[in-house]
């Protein structure tokens, strides 16, 4: 569904004829109050309330919005013992967005979707862009849900991992600061995405594969040489660093422009900056100069890659760096900027770890992106090996190289 379980809910079985219904509340919610006779839904087994097909349960969710569904038991059959416990077999649409004020706001809601007329009206402009709803396809993805299932099967055993574990590279550090200000619930959440992120891979990363992950910045670094290079009196790289570097980081001419000038490649300004960012470059009288990292990863693609991970993400502000880290969590679980669920899932992320817009509304996910700029930068170099590209891999292309990447972030 989507939902992040942060209401009240309870479940109400009626199965037999003369007997009263039987309530069962969530007894960890510290807003529970629940009617006389009310049942403590962590003692009560699924089979205990339902055994016979055609029988039903009662869900009802936020008893503000109100949220009913009906669940019915249409089978029973046998499980092998490789099923998964919990799997999605079909569906349709999304889910409403939480928080949304109901079945009826719901409604209004979808005709502004589908009569872009309605959307002047400025109650239901602010409530399109605090659901994050605009120009989202209306389509159900079982497989998705699938993997959000298993990805909820590993939470506690993955979060278990995190927390016994030291504290390494910089993604830990930002993510145990998130973890730190949520309840159980969210931190399992996260945790399913972690699961993703650090489960153990058949294959360990190839030379090939670092090589590709760091030859944009290995240019940057080779281009400043060991020695440095003594930067124009404005401060830039001189030209004929900025046509080395360009020679190697965009292969295919594909920037358009003068090509002898920082100043006119921001990309490329992007690039410098991002060096410095990593640690790897820095100004020292008038001169960019590699620091000891740097050159100790000049020459060897391992030491540069175990480096560039170390340090992700390299945002300075707090939102930043941790809305930073929440895109590299969904990276590392192969959830790739250019997929919508990228953008609604880092959204939610993003929510859950408390961050909003000035107004309240919830922050869009692909622009929110946008504010972890440097390590969002990095991920992409990685991913095509080159500075400037028309896109990001896609969905179904080869496996960018962001992806094991933002998974060594996470390396404790």
């Amino acid at each position: 569904m989507g939902w992040t379980n942060s209401h009240l809910h309870q479940f109400t079985f009626d199965t037999v004829p003369g007997r009263p219904a039987v309530v069962v509340y969530d007894p960890c919610d510290p807003y529970a109050e629940p009617d006389p006779g009310a049942v403590p839904e962590d003692t009560v087994r699924l089979d205990r309330v339902l055994r016979s097909v055609g029988e039903t349960v009662e869900y009802l969710y936020d008893f503000g919005d109100s949220w009913e569904h009906v669940l019915t038991l249409e089978d029973i059959s046998a499980r092998a013992s490789e099923d998964r416990a919990v799997r999605c077999l079909a569906g349709e649409r999304l889910a409403p967005p939480e928080n949304v004020g109901g079945i009826e706001s719901y409604e209004d809601l979808l005709k502004a979707l589908h009569q872009p007329a309605q959307w002047r009206h400025p109650d239901m402009v602010e409530a399109l862009e605090w659901t994050g709803r605009t120009g989202r396809p209306d389509t159900f993805g079982a497989d998705d849900t699938n993997k959000a299932l298993d990805r909820d099967a590993r939470a506690r055993a993955a979060l278990g991992r995190f927390e016994e574990h030291q504290l390494g590279n910089a993604a830990p550090v930002v993510l145990a600061g998130i973890m730190s200000r949520l309840g159980t619930d969210a931190r399992l959440h996260l945790a399913g995405f972690l699961a993703d992120t650090t489960r153990d891979t058949a294959e360990p990363v190839t030379r090939e594969v670092m090589v590709r992950g760091t030859h944009v910045i290995q240019g940057l670094l080779d281009g400043v040489g060991q020695e440095g290079v003594t930067l124009t009196a404005a401060g830039y790289l001189p030209p004929a660093t900025v046509a080395e570097v360009m020679a190697v980081a965009d292969p295919e001419n594909v920037w358009v422009g003068a090509s002898s000038r920082e100043i006119d490649i921001p990309p490329l300004a992007a690039l410098r900056e991002a060096a410095t960012a990593l640690g790897l470059t820095w100004k020292s009288g008038g001169r960019l100069v590699l620091t000891l990292a740097g050159r100790k990863a000049r020459r060897d693609p391992q030491v540069l890659w175990e480096h560039i991970a170390s340090r992700l993400p390299v945002e300075r502000g707090i939102a930043d760096r941790e809305i930073g880290v929440l895109g590299l969590l969904l990276i590392g679980a192969d959830i790739l900027p250019g997929a919508d669920q990228f953008g609604a899932t880092l959204s939610a992320l993003a929510g859950i770890a408390g961050w909003q817009t000035r107004t309240g509304a919830r922050i869009d996910g692909s622009t929110a992106f946008q504010r972890a700029e440097v390590t969002r930068l990095v991920l992409e170099w990685a991913s095509t090996g080159v500075l400037i590209t028309s896109h990001y891999p896609r969905p179904g292309e080869a496996e960018p190289v962001s992806v094991p990447l933002a998974r060594a972030a996470f390396a404790r």
